[in-house]
């Protein structure tokens, strides 16, 4: 896999008050050394992975979103690493289902 050159590092935690540390090894993968930004874990978190595989076309419960999830993210479990390794080549994917599933919500 080809290096990504992420202009800055963001960790993902659940929402039940858990903190991430910034280290001084904040690097990307050209080793150069990026900013810190921490985000909130959210059950939507898992539709956003499930869009970059399907083109969701109505609500789903999110039991249902991480079963559906896991047929194409086998081993997948809240917090594991190599996720976005895992789904970056669909990105573009991801974000037209997401625009599809937002216009079908107007």
């Amino acid at each position: 896999m080809a290096p990504f050159p992420s202009s800055a590092i963001w960790s993902r935690r659940p929402t039940d008050g858990a903190r991430p540390t910034a280290g001084s090894d904040n690097k990307n993968d050209e080793n150069k050394l990026v900013p810190f930004k921490a985000i909130a874990s959210v059950p939507s978190f898992e539709l956003w992975l499930l869009l970059h595989f399907e083109d969701i076309q109505h609500p789903l419960h999110r039991d249902e979103v991480l079963a559906r999830l896991k047929q194409h993210l086998h081993d997948y479990e809240k917090g594991a690493d190599g996720v976005f390794a895992a789904t970056r080549d669909r990105l573009e994917t991801a974000v037209t289902a997401g625009c599809n599933l937002i216009q079908r919500a107007d």
